[in-house]
């Protein structure tokens, strides 16, 4: 695999993503509101002290190493933190599908599909640069604001907690790995729908069929996890790095560049 030619792919689908007003609004305006309404369902309750009677639920779970120290409020507080955390992590399992669609069927929209038939990039190379022009563009937002959302937590866990809770492990495990492995396998499926329709549109439906099972089934794996300890996480972790192997590899099998185009 020629990773330059995967590059100049990878930088030609960057261009059209910053040429279109559509996609640049949605990877913007989609990130903000899920961390706006993050940061407000974690700060408000604490602030307003309203944050009600234990629940059975506050002793099962232990975020930190003094949980049973910690009070109510403060209890409340971190694990408020968490579901906002929950909250991000659904931006890289939709971010992809607006750019994913458009990656094989907008081409055959454009007439600009026979180039790249026709070009010296081999099918992996082809499929390599089409998943990394749709998920990158897509984690940037995604990691700008999981970094924002900690800054924003540590500004009020000082005065909650007495330290900052954040970056712990279970962050850094979020923010590195499990964030783009989810988005990774949502870029996988919605980039097979794409080679298998003859329009953008039709990726975009299609595509929103195919992966709302699929968002369920990684969330689910995630509050599993979260509400378990981090060494769970990284089991869940193992198993999504093999899972989208799995993908990328059927994937690359699959793609044919001579049906591609018709």
């Amino acid at each position: 695999m020629d990773f330059r030619l995967v590059y100049i792919l990878f930088k030609k689908e960057l261009d059209e993503i910053v040429r279109s007003k559509y996609v640049l609004f949605s990877l913007l305006f989609m990130p903000a509101f899920f961390f706006i309404l993050s940061v407000t369902s974690t700060i408000a309750p604490v602030l307003s002290g309203t944050t009600g009677e234990a629940d059975p639920l506050f002793s099962s779970l232990k975020f930190t190493d003094n949980w049973n120290e910690l009070s109510i409020q403060q209890k409340f507080f971190i694990i408020s933190a968490e579901m906002g955390i929950m909250m991000l992590l659904f931006l890289p399992l939709i971010l992809p599908n607006v750019i994913a669609a458009d990656t094989f069927a907008g081409e055959r929209d454009r007439g600009t599909a026979e180039g790249i038939v026709a070009s010296p990039l081999t099918e992996s190379e082809i499929y390599l640069g089409k998943i990394c022009g749709a998920l990158l563009p897509s984690l940037i937002p995604f990691w700008l604001f999981m970094g924002l959302y900690a800054i924003t937590i540590d500004y009020y866990s000082k005065d909650v907690l007495g330290f900052y809770y954040y970056p712990n492990i279970r962050f850094v495990l979020f923010f590195l790995f499990l964030g783009p492995l989810f988005g990774f396998a949502t870029t996988n499926v919605m980039v097979w729908v794409s080679t298998r329709t003859s329009t953008s549109r039709d990726a975009q439906q299609l595509g929103g069929l195919v992966i709302m099972p699929l968002i369920f089934i990684l969330f689910g794996t995630f509050v599993m996890a979260i509400m378990l300890s981090w060494k769970v996480l990284l089991i869940v972790i193992l198993v999504l790095i093999i899972l989208n192997y799995i993908l990328g590899k059927i994937g690359m099998s699959i793609l044919d560049r001579e049906n591609w185009i018709k």
